[in-house]
Parts: structure tokens; C-alpha cells; sequence
């Protein structure tokens, strides 16, 4: 039976995740996963590593660690320490703050165009140190902001039922897919990204055949549940699945929409670096795109796909806390790639 293998959040928005042996899961994903982000201080757009690749190397933690599985602390110190820099950043947080004492700001983070606490002074000026150490910085500032949404966080109402889109902070998930619409932070678009270790290991050797030496990751992929124990690309099969251990607190996640892979796959996970993603690129490009999947959306047949996004409609219990270890039972599966 497949089974959780790893659990990483990321709490800024491309940067480094944090692994974790067991962490909370609420309505908006796993504990503190994207609920900040760097923007451009002149106009709110985000940025990732796809023109900012060096923000890989930035690593985060959370302090108490006990923030990432007791949802009744919504106090917590983050921290970001990165290459060049001579000194860490640590910026004290309360979740449940009205981010009143630094202010708010426009956000766009894709399509989403909302409202975002702004962290402070002092992460505005190490974010534009940091990333102004190379060309991508191109001298701008930028800002560290922080998601203030409805939703799962730390010592916060779960959203139940509808929830209020007229809320200039809360963003929802696409009502495309999944059986309803979710609450989702500063993510791509969705709570969650699974990603299956052994197609990692399968796309491993396919590359490794063009490529001798060469390492693919999951970090590469930047899923939050990586599962083993699977077959290769099994999860290209499951549409709905559960997360437990046979109890009545197993939670069930729609596998709703496959994950287009942009440039960041490339991007070396130690270097910050894209300049050796060609044979990953290639591959991906050859075996992963819509077309070779057999795809019926015409939209997506020239798009890599790896990994899947999920929901969890009913992820509202503040006891749910996801384990390296627990089972993954496959409830429902579709007969074909969408």
C-alpha cells in the first residue's frame, strides 16, 4: 500500500521547504505552507524562482517547531538564512495579528489580486539584499508579505460552507476542479502538491540514460506529500484517496488537476542554478507533456505535467495531523489522464 514518505511545507513562497515527520493539516493545505511571499515593492507581484532562481537557496525554519502540528499557537519567530548574507533574518509572527502594526498591501499572485500583511522594514531589507546580489535583482526592492486570508491557520477559524469571496483577503482554488472551491494561500493555486517518489526515481534513470550522473529529487518538484510504496506514476490513476491510519480521523483529498511544470523543475535545488535542467527539460518534455499522456484538453498537450494537486474539503478537524508513515488508500481512480 503506498504510504506518506516525506512532508514539506514551505512558509515563503519559493523558498526552501521544511521536512517534517508529522504536521498539521488544515483547510488551506499543510501548517503554514506559502503563507508568505516575496513581492515586487513597486507594483505587488509576486516572484519565484523562475526569474529569481537564487530564492532556492534561501533556507527557512519556524520557532517553536511546535507551530507546525498545535494549531492553537499562532505565535512563532520565522527564520531565512541564505549564502552572502551575513546575517539571518528572524521576523516575529502572530497569525492571528490584523497585521494592523506594518500595514497591508496589494497582492497579485497569478490571477489572484488581493489583500497581504506586510512582514516589516527589516525583511524588506534583507529580501533586497539578498536578491540584489546577482542580475535578477535588477536593484528593485522588495517585500516580504504574508498572507491574511480566511482559512486553516495557526489558532484561526477553519472556513466552513461558503466562504465569503467578497473578502479582500481570502483566495479560493479554481471551480474547475475538485467538487467544490477551497481555500488556498499564496500556493500556485491549490492547498496541496503530491508527488510520487517513485515516478521521481523512474524520471531519474530516463534521464540518467541521455544523461549519465545525472539527479533528480522530489525537492525539484516541490510537492507537500510525497508518497512511496506506489508504482511509477500510479497517481496519474487516483482521483480521490485517503490519508490514515484506518481510523475515523482519515482525511480525504480529491487529486483534482494535474501540475504543469514550468522552468523551476530545472533549477538546481543546492546551486540555484538552471543552467544544467536541459536533459531534465527534454525528458520531461518527451514523456510528461499532454500530448504523450494522452490528454483530451487541447490547452494541455504541449505542457509537462508532473505531480497532482489536491483539495481536502472537509480538512476542518483541528486534530488532523498528517504522519510520515500513515497509509494512502486509493478510494476512487479515473480511467484516463484528463
Amino acid at each position: 500500500m503506498p504510504r506518506i514518505a516525506e512532508l514539506v511545507t514551505y512558509p515563503v513562497k519559493s523558498c526552501a521547504g521544511i521536512s517534517c515527520d508529522e504536521i498539521a493539516l488544515t483547510s488551506t493545505g499543510l501548517a503554514l505552507d506559502r503563507t508568505f511571499c516575496v513581492t515586487r515593492a513597486n507594483d505587488g507581484k509576486f516572484i519565484s524562482q523562475r526569474t529569481h532562481p537564487r530564492l532556492a537557496l534561501v533556507q527557512c525554519d519556524v520557532e517553536p517547531r511546535a507551530a507546525l502540528t498545535d494549531r492553537t499557537i499562532s505565535k512563532f519567530t520565522l527564520k531565512c538564512s541564505a549564502p552572502g548574507m551575513d546575517r539571518a533574518l528572524e521576523v516575529e509572527v502572530d497569525l492571528r495579528s490584523d497585521a494592523s502594526a506594518t500595514g497591508t498591501a496589494t497582492t497579485e499572485c497569478w490571477e489572484w489580486v488581493g489583500r497581504c500583511g506586510l512582514v516589516g522594514d527589516d525583511a524588506r531589507a534583507w529580501f533586497t539584499e539578498f536578491l540584489n546580489q546577482d542580475n535578477a535583482g535588477a536593484g528593485e526592492t522588495y517585500e516580504l508579505v504574508r498572507w491574511i486570508g480566511k482559512g486553516g491557520y495557526a489558532g484561526g477559524e477553519q472556513d466552513r460552507g461558503d466562504v465569503d469571496v467578497d473578502d479582500a483577503s481570502t483566495r479560493l482554488t479554481s471551480p474547475d476542479y475538485g467538487s467544490r472551491r477551497c481555500t488556498t494561500t499564496l500556493s500556485d493555486g491549490f492547498p496541496m502538491l503530491l508527488v510520487n517518489k517513485s515516478s521521481v526515481e523512474a524520471l531519474e534513470r530516463c534521464v540518467r540514460e541521455e544523461t549519465p550522473g545525472y539527479k533528480v529529487d522530489a525537492r525539484r518538484f516541490r510537492g507537500n506529500v510525497i508518497v512511496d510504496d506506489a508504482s511509477p506514476y500510479a497517481e496519474d490513476a487516483w482521483s480521490k484517496i485517503a490519508f490514515g491510519r484506518l481510523t475515523a480521523d482519515d482525511v480525504i483529498a480529491e487529486v483534482c488537476k494535474p501540475c504543469s511544470r514550468c522552468a523551476i523543475p530545472m533549477i538546481d535545488p543546492d546551486t540555484g542554478s538552471s543552467t544544467a535542467g536541459v536533459p531534465l527539460a527534454r525528458v520531461l518534455s518527451r514523456l510528461r507533456s499532454g500530448a504523450a499522456l494522452g490528454t483530451a484538453n487541447r490547452l494541455w498537450r504541449q505542457s509537462p505535467f508532473f505531480g497532482w494537486n489536491l483539495i481536502c474539503p472537509d480538512a476542518q478537524d483541528a486534530s488532523n495531523v498528517l504522519r510520515v508513515g500513515d497509509d494512502v488508500r486509493v478510494l476512487e481512480r479515473r480511467p484516463a489522464f484528463p
